[in-house]
């Protein structure tokens, strides 16, 4: 177990706190458990709770351990392919059934921050996809039409709205999704949690589920001091998956993202940098992402592990990139950095198993979690309680292996890591 009382991330250190949450002791029974306190596990019990489902929610750490408390913030629909593709892999009917159930997803996670008083700096001022030349605004303008043809509201921005945007000059254009936006992603999970305990959810801190079995009809799972034993169960484990079922760790090639956090930035410059808080990121590959929290820091980030340098290297690139891009910025002061894991698949778009009869996972959001996870809680919910009201976004697939899965994750790490330190030794 880590400490639970170390921060993993600037939004772990900043917001609201949850009560500590008591560890499984002894044995339970429940309709639904649920292995993981993250936005797919959170969204799931919340919405169980609602629709009069008990849930057994077990976490190995502290709710939004993993990625859920480690993310960028920026609440953005859909996934990472453009919607075009998603119908080119899937096929007409999935694939445009994904693409509007991940469209909405924006809205669904606002309306639940306003509905459950979540505080999470939640601020729906849309995000702004950035393009750095003639090449990624080609990408930007494409990906704008695909989402306004499927009724998303997605404003193309000129380089004079950009700069008036962003603070800077620096890129081409940009689009921007309106109904998008920024949260604090450990507020929100602890915002989930609060609510799905408040509606009659269980969940238990520092209780990593460590065996599963199968027992006529019901499932039974073993805790360092307790069991559960449920109907179904849902793995919601993404990035921080482990070898509880056999061969699901396989599904997925992890990789680490990092970001970079400065001190609060004065009065001038928070108003001039990203003065209507919106997300960025850029179009360009290794993606960038800029932002701002509710306290004026200015963060920024990245793909890539840097283990060998840790935060001095993560301080070093963070202050190059910036400087690049906002020379008048001066001295920076640096506040925290931290890093977190990704799930990818080999074709970038999440997989909703049936690993078992009654045993459920959805597994690889592809660093696009926060609507997704929150959509895909609200179906899994309503699956297991057999309601047809919410169409789930995924088909259901049997389990595969992502094909050189090990050998992909040191490809991306060991590119991202060239790529920051050639931009190093130029910048």
């Amino acid at each position: 177990m880590t400490d639970p009382l170390q921060p993993v991330s600037l939004w772990d250190a900043t917001a609201q706190p949850l009560d500590p949450l008591p560890a499984l002791e002894g044995d339970v029974d429940a309709e639904v458990c649920i292995v993981g306190g993250g936005y797919t596990g959170l969204s799931t019990a919340l919405h169980l709770a609602e629709l009069g489902i008990e849930s057994v929610v077990l976490e190995a750490e502290k709710v939004g351990y993993g990625g859920s408390g480690r993310n960028a913030g920026l609440v953005n629909p859909g996934v990472w392919l453009s919607p075009d593709e998603v119908v080119g892999i899937l096929g007409e009917d999935a694939g445009e059934r994904l693409n509007e159930g991940f469209r909405v997803g924006p809205n669904l996670v606002f309306d639940l921050i306003r509905r459950h008083g979540i505080e999470c700096e939640a601020v729906q001022n849309g995000t702004i996809y950035l393009a750095s030349s003639d090449k990624y605004l080609k990408k930007v303008k494409d990906r704008a039409e695909q989402m306004n043809r499927r009724g998303s509201k997605v404003v193309l921005l000129n380089r004079e709205e950009t700069a008036t945007k962003l603070g800077i000059d620096d890129f081409l254009g940009g689009s921007l999704d309106t109904e998008a936006g920024t949260i604090n992603p450990m507020g929100y999970a602890r915002g989930l949690a609060r609510a799905a305990l408040k509606h009659g959810a269980r969940i238990f801190g520092e209780s990593p589920a460590t065996a599963l079995e199968q027992t006529g009809d019901s499932w039974r799972m073993g805790t360092p001091h307790g069991t559960v034993r449920a109907k179904r169960v849902l793995l919601a484990t993404n990035g921080y998956t482990d070898n509880l079922w056999p061969g699901l760790r396989q599904e997925i090639f992890p990789f680490y993202f990092f970001f970079a956090a400065t001190k609060p930035l004065g009065e001038n410059l928070r108003n001039t940098i990203l003065p209507g808080l919106e997300g960025s990121w850029d179009a360009e590959e290794p993606t960038i992402a800029f932002r701002k929290d509710a306290a004026g820091r200015l963060i920024t980030g990245s793909i890539g592990s840097l283990p060998e340098h840790g935060q001095s290297f993560r301080h070093r690139w963070a202050d190059m990139r910036l400087r690049a891009h906002f020379p008048h910025l001066g001295e920076l002061e640096w506040e925290s950095s931290w890093m977190g894991k990704i799930a990818f698949t080999t074709d970038h778009l999440p997989r909703l198993n049936e690993l078992a009869p009654g045993l459920m996972t959805v597994i690889g959001y592809n660093g696009r979690g926060i609507a997704p996870g929150t959509v895909m809680g609200r179906a899994m919910a309503h699956y297991f309680a057999g309601s047809s009201e919410v169409e789930m976004p995924l088909p259901v697939t049997a389990q595969s292996k992502a094909f050189l899965g090990p050998l992909r994750s040191i490809y991306y790490d060991l590119g991202a890591g060239f790529l920051q330190r050639w931009q190093l030794l130029r910048g």
